[in-house]
């Protein structure tokens, strides 16, 4: 009867030493450990864009991580401001715990196109081609905010890229999609050498 007893304890006391280190990995890293991503050998900051993808005269500021985390591991964020103001570019890199959270923030994300005034989900419009090989997840549309802008969201295993321009005279569909190839190549050779 002691033996049982003593087993039962030790039971018991492994059961609660294993909830314990569950809930220090979930509380520490945000997921548990049979679902954390991986150690990369880069960092967010590191998949910045070159200004070349943007008008000449346009103000290109460097990619800074973000003041608030939203549940990220790494994050950064960039605007671009041409014409005075009126064309701009928004590009945010997110990294999560892992590939769920991205999921979930995938499909959060990916809502917020639509267009202002009707709610309606942007549509891709047929001078846009590319569709990303590598993504996990991948949308890309058109509509109107304040003004007519095309996005993508893509998720690459843990990392959501969200990225939106408004498409005039100079920043053209055409360039649009040269900036999404670029997006998609650099986190594809990184993460799928």
């Amino acid at each position: 009867m002691k033996k049982r007893t003593i087993a039962l304890s030790i039971s018991v006391l492994l059961i609660c030493l294993a909830v314990c280190i569950m809930l220090f990995q979930v509380t520490v890293y945000g997921c548990l450990f049979w679902e954390c991503a991986p150690k990369r050998p880069f960092r967010v900051l590191d998949l910045d864009l070159p200004a070349n993808l943007f008008p000449r005269e346009a103000i290109v500021n460097s990619l800074s991580p973000l003041s608030e985390g939203e549940g990220t591991t790494e994050n950064g964020a960039k605007s671009v401001y041409w014409n005075q103001g009126l064309g701009g570019a928004l590009y945010e890199m997110l990294r999560f715990p892992s590939a769920r959270q991205a999921s979930e923030a995938f499909r959060l994300r990916k809502e917020v196109f639509a267009d202002s005034g009707t709610n309606k989900p942007w549509q891709r419009p047929s001078a846009l081609t590319f569709v990303s090989p590598k993504a996990d997840d991948f949308f890309v549309g058109c509509g109107n905010w304040s003004e007519f802008r095309c996005g993508m969201i893509a998720r690459y295993a843990e990392y959501v890229v969200m990225f939106n321009v408004v498409i005039d005279s100079e920043m053209t569909y055409e360039k649009f999609e040269t900036s999404m190839e670029f997006i998609d190549n650099q986190i594809s050779t990184r993460l799928y050498p």
